[in-house]
Protein backbone atom coordinates (compact mmCIF):
# COMPACT_ATOMS: atom_id res chain seq x y z
CA UNK A 1 0.00 0.00 0.00
CA UNK A 2 2.79 2.44 0.92
CA UNK A 3 4.66 1.44 -2.21
CA UNK A 4 1.71 2.55 -4.34
CA UNK A 5 1.58 5.90 -2.52
CA UNK A 6 5.30 6.35 -3.05
CA UNK A 7 5.02 5.39 -6.73
CA UNK A 8 2.12 7.74 -7.29
CA UNK A 9 3.67 10.72 -5.54
CA UNK A 10 7.20 10.30 -6.96
CA UNK A 11 6.45 12.14 -10.27
CA UNK A 12 4.97 15.07 -8.39
CA UNK A 13 7.95 15.27 -6.05
CA UNK A 14 10.35 15.10 -9.00
CA UNK A 15 8.44 17.83 -10.84
CA UNK A 16 8.41 20.07 -7.78
CA UNK A 17 12.14 19.45 -7.25
CA UNK A 18 12.92 20.25 -10.90
CA UNK A 19 10.91 23.44 -10.78
CA UNK A 20 12.56 24.50 -7.55
CA UNK A 21 15.97 23.69 -9.02
CA UNK A 22 15.20 25.85 -12.09
CA UNK A 23 14.07 28.73 -9.89
CA UNK A 24 17.26 28.37 -7.84
CA UNK A 25 19.36 28.52 -11.01
CA UNK A 26 17.55 31.71 -12.03
CA UNK A 27 18.24 33.20 -8.62
CA UNK A 28 21.91 32.13 -8.80
CA UNK A 29 22.20 33.88 -12.17
CA UNK A 30 20.75 37.02 -10.62
CA UNK A 31 23.27 36.87 -7.79
CA UNK A 32 26.09 36.28 -10.30
CA UNK A 33 25.10 39.44 -12.12
CA UNK A 34 25.73 41.44 -8.97
CA UNK A 35 29.45 41.47 -9.77
CA UNK A 36 28.66 44.07 -12.42
CA UNK A 37 28.11 46.78 -9.79
CA UNK A 38 31.54 45.93 -8.36
CA UNK A 39 33.05 46.30 -11.84
CA UNK A 40 31.18 49.58 -12.21
CA UNK A 41 32.60 50.83 -8.89
CA UNK A 42 36.14 49.92 -9.95
CA UNK A 43 35.80 51.61 -13.35
CA UNK A 44 34.25 54.66 -11.72
CA UNK A 45 37.04 54.88 -9.17
CA UNK A 46 39.66 54.70 -11.90
CA UNK A 47 37.88 57.37 -13.94
CA UNK A 48 37.53 59.57 -10.84
CA UNK A 49 41.22 59.11 -10.14
CA UNK A 50 42.05 60.09 -13.72
CA UNK A 51 39.85 63.20 -13.54
CA UNK A 52 41.28 64.38 -10.22
CA UNK A 53 44.89 63.82 -11.25
CA UNK A 54 44.39 65.62 -14.55
CA UNK A 55 42.64 68.49 -12.79
CA UNK A 56 45.30 68.74 -10.13
CA UNK A 57 48.02 68.77 -12.80
CA UNK A 58 46.18 71.54 -14.66
CA UNK A 59 45.76 73.50 -11.44
CA UNK A 60 49.46 73.15 -10.55
CA UNK A 61 50.44 74.33 -14.07
CA UNK A 62 48.07 77.28 -13.74
CA UNK A 63 49.42 78.22 -10.33
CA UNK A 64 53.01 77.93 -11.62
CA UNK A 65 52.10 80.22 -14.52
CA UNK A 66 50.54 82.67 -12.08
CA UNK A 67 53.63 82.68 -9.86
CA UNK A 68 55.91 83.16 -12.89
CA UNK A 69 53.77 86.11 -13.99
CA UNK A 70 53.97 87.62 -10.52
CA UNK A 71 57.75 87.18 -10.37
CA UNK A 72 58.17 88.66 -13.89
CA UNK A 73 55.97 91.63 -12.96
CA UNK A 74 57.90 92.21 -9.73
CA UNK A 75 61.18 92.07 -11.62
CA UNK A 76 59.89 94.55 -14.17
CA UNK A 77 58.66 96.89 -11.42
CA UNK A 78 62.05 96.76 -9.73
CA UNK A 79 63.85 97.53 -13.03
CA UNK A 80 61.52 100.46 -13.65
CA UNK A 81 62.11 101.72 -10.09
CA UNK A 82 65.86 101.44 -10.57
CA UNK A 83 65.71 103.35 -13.86
CA UNK A 84 63.60 106.22 -12.43
CA UNK A 85 65.43 109.51 -12.21
CA UNK A 86 63.18 111.02 -9.56
CA UNK A 87 60.18 110.26 -7.37
CA UNK A 88 57.66 111.62 -9.90
CA UNK A 89 58.94 109.28 -12.66
CA UNK A 90 58.92 106.36 -10.20
CA UNK A 91 55.28 106.93 -9.22
CA UNK A 92 54.13 107.55 -12.82
CA UNK A 93 55.92 104.46 -14.12
CA UNK A 94 54.48 102.31 -11.32
CA UNK A 95 50.96 103.68 -11.96
CA UNK A 96 51.36 102.97 -15.68
CA UNK A 97 52.04 99.30 -14.86
CA UNK A 98 48.82 98.80 -12.85
CA UNK A 99 46.54 98.03 -15.84
CA UNK A 100 48.89 95.28 -17.02
CA UNK A 101 49.02 93.84 -13.50
CA UNK A 102 45.21 93.96 -13.20
CA UNK A 103 44.80 92.24 -16.59
CA UNK A 104 47.33 89.55 -15.67
CA UNK A 105 45.60 88.85 -12.35
CA UNK A 106 42.18 88.72 -14.02
CA UNK A 107 43.51 86.32 -16.67
CA UNK A 108 45.05 84.11 -13.99
CA UNK A 109 41.78 84.05 -12.04
CA UNK A 110 39.78 83.15 -15.22
CA UNK A 111 42.21 80.34 -16.04
CA UNK A 112 41.96 78.96 -12.49
CA UNK A 113 38.16 79.09 -12.60
CA UNK A 114 38.27 77.35 -16.01
CA UNK A 115 40.20 74.44 -14.46
CA UNK A 116 37.58 74.09 -11.72
CA UNK A 117 34.74 74.41 -14.23
CA UNK A 118 36.20 71.70 -16.46
CA UNK A 119 36.68 69.44 -13.44
CA UNK A 120 33.10 70.02 -12.30
CA UNK A 121 31.77 69.17 -15.77
CA UNK A 122 33.80 65.96 -15.95
CA UNK A 123 32.71 64.93 -12.46
CA UNK A 124 29.08 65.72 -13.26
CA UNK A 125 29.26 63.59 -16.40
CA UNK A 126 30.83 60.77 -14.42
CA UNK A 127 28.16 60.89 -11.70
CA UNK A 128 25.37 60.97 -14.29
CA UNK A 129 26.76 57.97 -16.14
CA UNK A 130 27.24 56.04 -12.90
CA UNK A 131 23.71 56.81 -11.73
CA UNK A 132 22.26 55.79 -15.10
CA UNK A 133 24.24 52.54 -15.12
CA UNK A 134 23.33 51.81 -11.48
CA UNK A 135 19.61 52.34 -12.19
CA UNK A 136 19.86 50.03 -15.17
CA UNK A 137 21.74 47.33 -13.23
CA UNK A 138 19.44 47.60 -10.22
CA UNK A 139 16.36 47.33 -12.42
CA UNK A 140 17.68 44.18 -14.12
CA UNK A 141 18.58 42.49 -10.84
CA UNK A 142 15.27 43.42 -9.20
CA UNK A 143 13.34 42.13 -12.20
CA UNK A 144 15.21 38.80 -12.14
CA UNK A 145 14.74 38.43 -8.39
CA UNK A 146 11.01 39.19 -8.69
CA UNK A 147 10.69 36.63 -11.50
CA UNK A 148 12.57 34.01 -9.49
CA UNK A 149 10.46 34.66 -6.38
CA UNK A 150 7.27 34.45 -8.43
CA UNK A 151 8.41 31.20 -10.04
CA UNK A 152 9.38 29.61 -6.73
CA UNK A 153 6.10 30.69 -5.13
CA UNK A 154 4.03 29.33 -8.02
CA UNK A 155 5.94 26.06 -8.11
CA UNK A 156 5.61 25.60 -4.36
CA UNK A 157 1.89 26.37 -4.52
CA UNK A 158 1.41 23.93 -7.40
CA UNK A 159 3.42 21.26 -5.62
CA UNK A 160 1.35 21.68 -2.44
CA UNK A 161 -1.92 21.45 -4.36
CA UNK A 162 -0.74 18.42 -6.31
CA UNK A 163 0.50 16.71 -3.16
CA UNK A 164 -2.81 17.44 -1.40
CA UNK A 165 -4.79 15.99 -4.33
CA UNK A 166 -2.56 12.93 -4.42
CA UNK A 167 -2.91 12.43 -0.67
CA UNK A 168 -6.67 12.77 -0.99
CA UNK A 169 -6.80 10.23 -3.83
CA UNK A 170 -4.55 7.78 -2.01
CA UNK A 171 -6.50 8.23 1.22
CA UNK A 172 -9.76 7.62 -0.63
CA UNK A 173 -8.42 4.48 -2.29
CA UNK A 174 -6.85 3.29 0.95
CA UNK A 175 -10.13 3.86 2.79
CA UNK A 176 -12.04 2.00 0.10
CA UNK A 177 -9.54 -0.88 0.16
CA UNK A 178 -9.66 -1.01 3.95
CA UNK A 179 -13.47 -1.00 3.87
CA UNK A 180 -13.50 -3.87 1.37
CA UNK A 181 -11.07 -5.88 3.50
CA UNK A 182 -13.24 -5.31 6.60
CA UNK A 183 -16.37 -6.26 4.69
CA UNK A 184 -14.70 -9.36 3.28
CA UNK A 185 -13.33 -10.25 6.71
CA UNK A 186 -16.70 -9.84 8.42
CA UNK A 187 -18.44 -11.97 5.71
CA UNK A 188 -15.82 -14.64 6.17
CA UNK A 189 -16.64 -14.93 9.89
Amino acid sequence: MFETIKDRTAPFVDTAADRTRNATVMLADAVARTHRPVDLAVKTSLKLNEITHKSLASLVKQQASMIEGTVDAASKRLHVAADADNLRDLVNDQLAMFPATRDRLAKDARNTVAVFTETREELTDLVRSVMEQARKETGEVEKTVRTAKRTVTRKARTAKKTAAKTRAKVAKKTKAATSRKKTTASKAK
